[in-house]
């Protein structure tokens, strides 16, 4: 990491630190601060290397190429959150996550760890990372490692939680298209964990980044790749690294910075969309659509969604769920030259059977 990313992440810790060591005893320790170091280290670097980098820039504009040391560690402090704090109230089922350096404490109820890897959500109390689906710890100091939906579930009737540095709330959402991940799943393209289809999470962009290599029919391909990826920070699963290194590759994705692709941060709307455009297709590069707005007219023209859905998507934020009914969509929709549709050409190419292909409804 470069030293000025070590000189922001100092501050961060140290300030995290310092809040937390006074709710600290003997008989109820908290993490230290190299402990907590090590713990973010890995789910913030490439978050605070953009962020410091996107600073230097605008300080150097404005100053005339030169940088203010001290004005460049307050500002990304700053963007990666202060001391504020509010009490909330909830009720079954709704959830808390929040930016980077977010976090919470459950002081009354019960509630599970929402979360992707166990890398995403540290608790710091425990001086240890949260394990997905466990309980989350009463009076625990939770921080939120990865912007991808992370962060906790209330499981009882009530809960209170005390909501740290911009973390926030957020009613649970109730998937609708199940069945269109099963169909897909017969077909070999969607696929869950051991905790299921997980609907109702945000995806990744790495499962987005999957889901289209597998709309092209080149999973073997991706699985094979044994080139060389320009992001650094991919970590985790080597088959997703594998993926992501193919999809750059190809040309099928960027990263959010030249060296960095936030694996598990959460992927949006335009971002799948933009990708199963591309899976039909359809060129951002060559006018066809603008990825984070004309996507959206573009999917509705082509029979993706329909109007009312985007509309709902927008209210709801996007999920799991909208990735497998946007990916059954596309099966069904004839690509940019309205030779076939996208199940036929992987049919035609022999990545699903035909009896596949018609089999789905």
């Amino acid at each position: 990491m470069k030293r000025k990313s070590l000189f922001i992440l100092a501050l961060f810790t140290a300030a995290l630190v310092l809040r937390t060591a006074a709710a600290g005893g003997a008989d109820d320790p908290l993490v230290s601060l190299s402990g907590l170091k090590n713990l973010l280290l890995r789910p913030v670097e490439s978050y605070i290397e953009a962020k410091a980098d996107i600073i230097k820039k605008e300080l150097s504009a404005n100053k005339g190429g030169s940088v203010d040391k001290e004005a460049l560690a307050k500002q990304a402090a700053a963007s990666l959150g202060g001391a504020s704090t509010r009490e909330v109230s909830l009720t079954k089922g709704q959830r808390v996550s929040g930016p980077i350096g977010g976090g919470f404490m459950l002081t009354e109820g019960e509630a599970s760890v929402t979360s992707f890897t166990a890398s995403d959500l540290i608790d710091v109390t425990a001086g240890r990372n949260a394990v997905p689906g466990t309980a989350v710890t009463k009076n625990g100091y939770y921080i939120i490692g990865v912007d991808n939906g992370c962060g906790m579930t209330v499981t009882s009737e009530k809960a209170t939680v005390t909501l740290i540095d911009g973390a926030y709330t957020r009613d649970g959402y109730s998937p609708t298209h199940g069945t269109e991940a099963e169909a897909l799943a017969a077909v070999n393209i969607f696929r869950g964990s051991d905790r299921g289809f997980e609907l109702d999470r945000a995806p990744t962009r790495q499962e987005s980044l999957i889901m289209l290599i597998r709309l092209l029919g080149r999973e073997s391909e991706a699985l094979a790749f044994d080139g060389v990826s320009p992001f650094k920070d991919l970590t985790g699963w080597a088959d997703g690294r594998k993926y992501i290194a193919y999809g750059s590759h190809m040309g099928y994705t960027n990263g959010v910075t030249a060296d960095s692709f936030n694996q598990y941060g959460a992927a949006d709307r335009h971002v799948f969309i933009t990708y199963v455009l591309r899976a039909l297709g359809y060129s951002d590069r060559e006018g066809d659509f603008v990825w984070n707005t004309t996507s959206d007219a573009l999917a509705v023209r082509i029979g993706l969604l329909n109007q009312k859905e985007l509309d709902a998507m927008e209210q709801s934020g996007f999920f799991r769920d909208h990735v497998a009914l946007i990916s059954y969509r596309a099966l069904k929709t004839y690509i940019k030259d309205g030779s076939m549709t996208l199940g036929e050409q992987l049919a035609a190419a022999g990545r699903i059977s035909w009896d596949d292909y018609f089999g789905l409804k």
